[in-house]
């Protein structure tokens, strides 16, 4: 499954030989498959959780590794809230979905952050060392993160259809994290949600997932393509 709309569905397969982006795919190609997995067994995780509310004991899980000869640990799920998960499954897939824009967002940021160190690295940019150090920690925001690809010649986006797209995942991404999923002043600046108010649930269906895997894949391989035009030797330099 590949996520993809209004034209940014990849024609063809684009995998920069660099460092970070052969780990943005990694990454990127794990999370849309999980989606797909989970959207396309709905059905059968419903049912398989509705089979273990049947058997005995106080919770359902599933063993993650031994602590010793005779314990191990697992992770666990109160039967008590595994039974509202399977009376709302709806509300289950709406937190999975929510999820799931935050880590395509995460691996959009994350790519950014490392291609600037691969080119630091390289010795093709000089980024004061506070940058550089806040890059490494991942403390860099996205409004950041887009002066400086501006000051190197590589903006983020190229048109105002991507930097409309990419606000809104920044826009929606913010709002699961930081204020329980709802709608504020700058959800409102930032996207074009025109008949939402403030209070109101930000979408996050499986449209707006859709939307934010796209972007996330449609802006690394464009910024990496234009990154590599600008400084080809970073694909050569950068260790297989």
């Amino acid at each position: 499954m590949r996520a993809g709309n209004r034209g940014m569905f990849p024609t063809e397969t684009y995998r920069g030989p660099n460092r970070s982006h052969r780990k943005f795919y990694e990454n990127y190609g794990y999370l849309n498959a999980l989606y797909y997995l989970v959207v396309s067994c709905r059905e059968r995780l419903q049912a398989k959780l509705n089979e273990d509310l049947q058997k005995p004991g106080v919770a359902v899980g599933v063993v993650t590794h031994p602590v010793s000869r005779t314990q191990f640990q697992a992770v666990v799920v109160h039967k008590d809230d595994a039974r509202r998960m399977a009376n709302d499954f709806g509300g289950f897939m709406l937190t999975f979905q929510q999820q799931t824009i935050v880590s395509a967002y995460r691996v959009l940021i994350t790519y950014l952050a490392e291609f600037l160190l691969e080119a630091h690295e390289a010795r093709l940019i000089d980024l004061p060392e506070k940058d550089v150090r806040r890059l490494r920690e991942g403390f860099l925001s996205p409004k950041k993160l887009g002066e400086i690809y501006k000051g190197v010649g590589i903006p983020i986006t190229a048109t105002d259809d991507e930097a409309a797209r990419f606000k809104a995942l920044v826009a929606t991404r913010n709002v699961i994290e930081h204020n329980d999923g709802l709608v504020n002043e700058e959800y409102l600046r930032l996207t074009s949600g025109a008949d939402l108010s403030v209070g109101d649930n930000a979408p996050t269906s499986s449209k707006e997932v859709g939307e934010a895997l796209a972007i996330a894949e449609w802006l690394s391989n464009s910024v990496n393509q234009r990154g590599l035009s600008r400084w080809p030797t970073l694909a050569s330099c950068t260790p297989a």
